[in-house]
């Protein structure tokens, strides 16, 4: 799954009715890639740029893909990431967590095909 496609899953799970009061501007780095991005919560939608950075973001997660999918996923904590080596938060860690409240989580074992 290329970067584009995780991040466009992740526009997908966030619950726009709850986030639509929220504004969050999280940076994101990739230390393995080198990788940047700008991610933005505003008026209920999740947006990215790529190769770019907030001025001002509330905080700054610098992971690996990979560990930030399974935060998200619900696989690991980010305590244990940060205690482990495999993260690094910069500013308000409530706003990461604000914006992983925001997620929805979906049933992947529905029936595609009911009889």
């Amino acid at each position: 799954m290329t970067d584009t496609m995780f991040l466009d899953h992740l526009a997908i799970r966030l619950n726009g009715e709850r986030a639509a009061g929220q504004k969050l501007a999280i940076n994101w780095i990739q230390p393995d890639t080198g990788k940047r991005y700008a991610l933005t919560v505003e008026n209920g939608v999740f947006r990215y740029k790529a190769d770019a950075q907030h001025v001002a973001p509330q905080v700054t997660i610098s992971m690996p893909r990979q560990t930030l999918a399974g935060v998200l996923a619900g696989q690991t904590t980010l305590p244990a990431e940060v205690q482990a080596g495999r993260a690094r938060v910069d500013g308000d860690a409530g706003a990461l967590r604000t914006w992983v409240g925001l997620m929805d989580k979906f049933d992947t074992n529905f029936a595609i095909v009911t009889p």
